[in-house]
């Protein structure tokens, strides 16, 4: 049995995995108050410890506005962490899934970014991701970088959730329509990452995202659609937000390396539970 070890096991995808591998493979959690993964020491004899084939980081600073102002902890844990990561994998035999983000591109092209395009990070958030791409393929030679994009899932905060809550107590609301993504459903993107571990993919640099492209502002009205709640939804420029991360207008990742998702509106609808 695969012997798996999730770092940063208590977060919306680090959960997601642990609920998906848990009886298929044999397991092994970690999350910041067990394993400090800016600690060199402690990743090393966990590792160690564990002896993993194959370690999940799924531990991430993932607030992209805070981290205009906590530079030093973003770049810390998103960047140098992944290094203590990555040799302690390449120094125990285990193969290091690290994921990324559609962040360490600009945005400025007008079509999907492909696995090999030119990154150009243009926030704090893009740039300390970039950087844990970069020491993970540096220092683990059975490094897999999994880039994706505008993630929601069961066991953690995000905007399909935020957009439903603030549809109870609000007239209407103004939703952000000139950036444009892929959403990706925590499941599905779990799914894939089993079946490029089970399946004996070469180590690479995959985008994994839900199929097709589409702003905030259309993403939330077809989540009220599907629920069927009747509110007035303002679609409204970047601009207008208070936000200190510069973010990309378009990103959406286009994956050249593996078998397409299921497009985001089904992953939608079965998340939401309309059938």
């Amino acid at each position: 049995m695969l012997r798996v070890l999730i770092i940063g096991a208590k977060g919306m995808l680090g959960r997601e995995l642990q609920v998906m591998f848990t009886g298929q493979y044999d397991v092994y959690i970690d999350n910041k108050s067990t394993l400090d993964i800016t600690n060199k020491k402690m990743v090393h004899k966990r590792i160690k410890e564990v002896s993993p084939d194959v370690v999940i980081n799924c531990a991430a600073f993932t607030d992209i506005d805070k981290a205009e102002d906590e530079i030093d902890l973003s770049m810390q844990v998103n960047g140098y962490a992944v290094e203590y990561v990555a040799r302690a994998c390449e120094s125990f035999g285990a193969k290091l899934v690290q994921f990324s983000t559609e962040y360490v591109f600009d945005g400025s092209k007008r079509q999907p970014y492909g696995e090999d395009s030119k990154k150009y990070p243009q926030n704090v958030y893009g740039k300390s991701k970039s950087l844990g791409e970069d020491l993970a393929i540096n220092y683990c030679s059975n490094t897999y970088i999994i880039r994706t994009s505008w993630l929601f899932g069961t066991y953690g905060r995000n905007f399909v959730n935020r957009i439903l809550e603030l549809s109870k107590n609000n007239e209407y609301i103004k939703v952000i329509n000139n950036q444009i993504g892929c959403p990706t459903w925590t499941k599905d993107l779990g799914f894939e990452v089993k079946q490029i571990l089970e399946n004996g993919y070469p180590p690479d640099i995959y985008h994994i995202t839900n199929d097709g492209e589409t702003t905030w502002y259309d993403l939330a009205k077809e989540i009220f659609k599907y629920k069927d709640i009747n509110i007035n939804i303002i679609p409204t420029p970047d601009t207008d937000f208070a936000q200190k991360a510069k973010r990309p207008s378009y990103c959406v990742l286009g994956n050249n390396k593996i078998d397409t998702l299921r497009p985001w509106d089904e992953a939608i609808k079965e998340y939401l539970g309309v059938f």
